[in-house]
């Protein structure tokens, strides 16, 4: 496809049909990811790619135990039904027919390093090395291979979901995904061929999203 139909053709997909993916178009889209751009090229991302329905219920049933534990709190009566449809939702991946955890291993760059010693007796080091955490070089590296590959799936006629809701259950994903220890799990991506595409949602204009400083 052309990149700009790509890009706008992309949609959040929830809904999957009962159809088998091909092993080779999800591995030519994690192999597209793996050309983004990352913290100082240290590709240090995994994917875990699940095909095995068994797993994949054992991920959803995690997940959704965790959901029904939440809506027996006091603090959920004020969200009402928007909590309610939230519970009823988090476990959509389970119907789809693949579903590819992303991992990223610790980043730090050499100014990390050096901010992170000074920064226990200097108060200008530590305000430096709060301004970075807040813009997490490992979490933007994890976001463009995760939206590079979102754009390779739907290259290949797929739909997928960015979600980050199951992270409410991360370290008990991260155990049934195998993810090493010195990784953390940040989004899962269920896959599939859409069984319907939303219509696109309307984007702001141009005039109110950009500041041109000349």
């Amino acid at each position: 496809m052309d990149l700009e139909q790509v890009v706008k053709g992309r949609r959040s997909i929830r809904r999957f049909l009962d159809k088998e993916v091909p092993l080779e178009s999800v591995m030519k889209a994690i192999s597209l990811a793996c050309w983004a751009p990352n913290g100082g090229n240290f590709q240090s991302w995994k994917f875990f790619v699940v095909t095995n329905r068994g797993v994949i219920d054992r991920m959803a049933d995690t997940l959704q135990e965790k959901m029904d534990l939440m809506a027996e709190w006091p603090e959920v009566g004020e969200f009402g039904e928007t909590f309610q449809r939230y519970r009823r939702n988090a476990c959509f991946f389970r119907q789809a027919p693949v579903v590819i955890g992303v991992a990223y291993g610790d980043y730090q760059s050499a100014a990390d390093r050096v901010l992170r010693r000074r920064g226990e007796t200097d108060q200008a080091a530590r305000e430096m090395l709060n301004n970075r955490a807040a813009a997490a070089s490992r979490v933007q590296t994890i976001a463009g291979a995760i939206q590079t590959m979102l754009l390779g799936l739907q290259n290949e006629g797929l739909g997928a979901c960015w979600m980050v809701g199951p992270m409410l259950v991360r370290g008990q994903l991260e155990e049934i995904l195998g993810v090493p220890k010195e990784m953390g799990l940040y989004a899962l991506v269920p896959v599939g061929y859409p069984e319907t595409v939303p219509d696109p949602a309307p984007r702001k204009p141009m005039s109110e999203v950009v500041t041109v400083l000349d």
